[in-house]
């Protein structure tokens, strides 16, 4: 159970902003981070950005003047430095202009060999090593593997024949490695939208490492560009996942589902519109005793939410511990992923609205 002073603390449910904690529970209060006070340089701040001037005369003035911290007049060089200086300078202008001849010489005579076959040259030094791999394209049910170069890139193609719900991914060969997936129709110049993470929650569900990239995603039949790009400086071994998902669940906007899920395992619920749109998900279970969990796509990332907390509970319904979402739809296609936490084989009912 969670014990802390009433106030302000990060939103659980991982958005940007604090939520009020009241003591007992988690309030519908929320607001902004603070933002952090920027002190930019100016006349407030100049005597400590300058402290030697704290005794200067910094009236304004038509010319020039001297403070007392400078050096009042330039020091005179002694007779006869001054035409030193001057062959000095000349006899290293000399020097250094042979050392330029010199190296040019030298790199077009290296050129000549590297470029002659006759002098066993090869034409100059060998390319720097890709940072890119690749694999043959695949299509939805292989699983290949390859190697992610540290720091680098693994491409390929994935063939899609059928239109269709699809859960792709791809498991690193170990839980502190971290790589990122884009998924781009290929041809077109922006990539689809996908989690750099599956999150610990679905990382619980599918398998792998809360770093893994792996998300349910709409794919018409088509080719599309696969592209794991690893982040942490390290090799990585992977192996690709493009499964179809015949088990999604289509919820309508104003007409209310009945969820039942099987056991250790949860629902895919697939929610479709034409124009970016404003919507609420409001999940409530079949007895007060279920705890339902919603996961979903926010950005490039998964979030998560559970409890609706009292004041929503008294205000639209449902108990205090059901899932209510507001979030903002892009057009197309968006996935949420409900399970209960505690309950083997729960059911729901779920409602969404659009505004």
């Amino acid at each position: 159970m969670v014990t802390k002073e009433a106030g302000w603390y990060p939103d659980p449910q991982g958005l940007s902003q604090v939520r009020f904690w009241d003591g007992d529970g988690w309030t519908d209060y929320t607001q902004p981070f603070a933002p952090e006070e920027v002190v930019r340089p100016g006349p407030a701040t100049a005597l400590a950005d300058y402290p030697y001037l704290a005794g200067a005369d910094l009236r304004s003035a038509s010319g020039p003047r001297t403070v007392s911290t400078w050096t009042p007049a330039p020091v005179a060089a002694p007779a006869g430095v001054a035409a030193g200086r001057q062959r000095s300078g000349l006899l290293w202008w000399l020097v250094g202009a042979g050392v330029v001849v010199v190296v040019i010489i030298a790199v077009a005579i290296n050129a000549l060999i590297d470029g002659d076959p006759a002098t066993g040259g090869g034409g100059g030094a060998d390319p720097a090593p890709s940072s890119t791999a690749s694999l043959e394209p695949f299509a939805p049910g292989d699983a290949p593997s390859g190697t992610v170069p540290a720091g680098g890139s693994l491409t390929t193609v994935l063939e899609v024949e059928q239109d269709g719900d699809y859960l792709v991914g791809a498991t690193g060969s170990s839980d502190t490695l971290d790589v990122e997936m884009t998924i781009t129709p290929t041809g077109e110049p922006e990539a689809l939208p996908f989690p750099s993470d599956r999150g610990y929650q679905l990382s619980d569900l599918l398998g792998g490492s809360w770093s893994d990239p792996g998300y349910w995603v709409w794919l018409p039949a088509g080719s599309y560009d696969l592209v794991l790009t690893e982040r942490r400086g390290e090799q990585v071994d992977v192996e690709l996942q493009a499964d179809a998902a015949p088990e999604v669940i289509p919820v309508e906007a104003g007409v209310p589902a009945n969820v039942s899920i099987g056991a250790d395992s949860a629902a895919v619920l697939r929610v479709s519109t034409d124009a970016p749109v404003s919507a609420v998900v409001d999940v409530r279970g079949e007895d007060e005793d279920l705890d339902g969990h919603l996961s979903y796509l926010s950005g490039d990332r998964v979030a998560a939410v559970d409890d609706r907390g009292p004041t929503l509970a008294e205000t639209v319904g449902g108990t205090e511990y059901d899932p209510y979402l507001e979030l903002d739809l892009e057009a197309g296609v968006s996935y949420l992923v409900l399970e209960d936490l505690y309950e083997p084989t729960p059911s729901f009912s779920v409602s969404v609205t659009f505004g």
